[in-house]
């Protein structure tokens, strides 16, 4: 469960899900200083420390909301040091730790059941020599157990018992505080219709999609967020694709309470987009092997932040870009059969989540079984590019898909004036519900007021007005 990020894009918030949790958590000042992101200037001589950390949050006490009875928790045990030997480690529950905070802070969290929480590999891990973290899961189950109306907490202690290292003050436990959601709210209309939107994060909030509900049902306009885009970039050393997140995406995943957990608790799911960056590699030209090992790396992500699935868009590689490219050593030529072994690949590693494709590019003839199962089985959605335009029959790309799995109709909502072909009409809206389609793909949401558009898809495709809070959100981070 390893994937990369930039390496100066270290955890930089805590985890909140309640304004009642926030004073306790402000009340924990002692926050894991993590020594340095870059650790090339250390040698093999000096000391190591270890220290525990939640893979999205910087503080010693974070936060986690159980919906549907389940819910993964990534925790990351890391070394300052670089010890020639590989180091034993322990991840344990400690009862004694919540009863020393409870005292110390006045609060009265109780004991999550012991039963229903479980840790990879019984909590025992070995570290190899080296620099990068070592990630654990940490499981949590829901039952009758777990009362809604209380507040549990998860004391964690991390230790070592290789001689020449310790733990680092401070950085040896971590306390995740949780509260059982119940079921997922459920965003889905009665008309079956999915309102998708782009978000891009490199200058914009997410938090804009969840400004509009409907009326009479309550439920969002929206029902997944797309948040775009990490890269899937490649190690010619390695052979290997790996994950790539720039400092915005970074910041928007690694601070969840803030950006996406409000949505989720509203109905919307979250969805991370992955598309080329300018190399050799896409989407559409990983070998089967390639493919496995990078939707584990997806699922490892999806965990980690508490995502709903991905999204994939075959653009900015190097064979998207280049008619003339050849494949290099380690990468395989581009070709539908790859892209849709990728997808068929990231639906088995997490079956439970979802799987979008954006239509565009030279390799969108998923016209094969994989595995036993039809493209319309591992993709649940997809939905045509070209803004503005229309392709009405894109849905037979995929072998076994219905037209209700299809998006005819994308639009740029970030123009709101101007062309009328760039403009949501009533008539498309009308034709999108009566002609069996179940996509409405908008691109590029900003901070604006779309009372006006949205209003007008509320009455066309869910019989109903729209609701707008009157907040928009404009990048809030630097």
């Amino acid at each position: 469960m390893i994937f990369r990020i930039d390496k100066n894009a270290i955890v930089s918030a805590a985890a909140r899900f309640m304004l009642l949790l926030a004073v306790a958590m402000v009340a924990c000042s002692e926050e894991i200083q993590l020594p340095g992101g870059d650790t090339a200037g250390w040698n093999e001589t000096d000391r190591s420390f270890g220290y525990l950390r939640r893979s999205d949050a910087s503080q010693s006490v974070s936060s986690v909301e159980v919906y549907d009875g389940k819910a993964v928790v990534e925790f990351q045990f890391g070394l300052t040091g670089n010890p020639r030997k590989a180091v034993d480690a322990s991840l344990e529950l400690d009862p004694s730790l919540l009863e020393s905070y409870n005292e110390e802070q006045g609060t009265d969290y109780e004991l999550f059941p012991a039963e229903l929480l479980s840790i990879e590999d019984d909590g025992q891990l070995v570290v190899a020599p080296g620099k990068r973290p070592h990630p654990m899961a940490v499981t949590l189950r829901t039952d009758e157990r777990v009362d809604p109306a209380v507040e549990y907490a998860v004391p964690l202690r991390a230790s070592v018992s290789t001689d020449g290292v310790a733990m680092d003050e401070g950085a040896d436990w971590h306390l995740l505080v949780v509260r059982n959601g119940g079921a997922r709210p459920d965003g889905a209309k009665e008309s079956g219709i999915r309102t998708i939107v782009y978000v891009e994060v490199n200058d914009c909030s997410p938090l804009n999609a969840a400004q509009y509900t409907l009326k009479n049902s309550g439920k969002p306009i929206v029902d997944i967020v797309n948040i775009f885009a990490a890269n899937i970039n490649y190690d010619a050393v390695s052979k290997r694709a790996y994950i790539h997140m720039n400092e915005n995406v970074t910041h928007v995943l690694e601070n969840r309470e803030t950006y996406i957990a409000p949505l989720q608790r509203l109905g919307i799911k979250v969805c991370l987009s992955i598309l080329g960056n300018h190399t050799d590699v896409g989407p559409a030209n990983l070998s089967a092997a390639q493919a496995a090992d990078f939707a584990a790396q997806l699922r490892s992500v999806v965990d980690a932040y508490g995502l709903d699935g991905i999204d994939f868009d075959d653009e900015y590689a190097s064979y998207y870009e280049d008619s003339n490219w050849t494949a290099p050593e380690g990468l395989e030529e581009p070709s539908a059969a790859n892209y849709a072994r990728l997808c068929y690949e990231v639906k088995r590693a997490m079956p439970d989540k979802l799987l979008t494709v954006y239509h565009i590019g030279r390799y969108m003839d998923f016209s094969e079984r994989i595995g036993g199962m039809t493209p319309g089985d591992f993709v649940d959605y997809a939905y045509y590019s070209m803004y503005g335009n229309t392709l009405l029959d894109g849905w037979e790309d995929f072998l076994g898909m219905e037209k209700s799995q299809w998006g005819p109709f994308p639009y740029d909502i970030s123009i709101t004036s101007g062309a009328s072909n760039q403009i949501p009409s009533e008539l498309r809206m009308r034709q999108l519900r009566n002609d069996g389609y179940g996509v409405n793909l908008l691109y590029n949401m900003r901070p604006y007021d779309y009372t006006e558009m949205f209003g007008m898809m509320a009455a066309e495709l869910y019989d109903d007005e729209i609701l707008f809070t009157g907040e928009l959100f404009t990048k809030d981070w630097e």
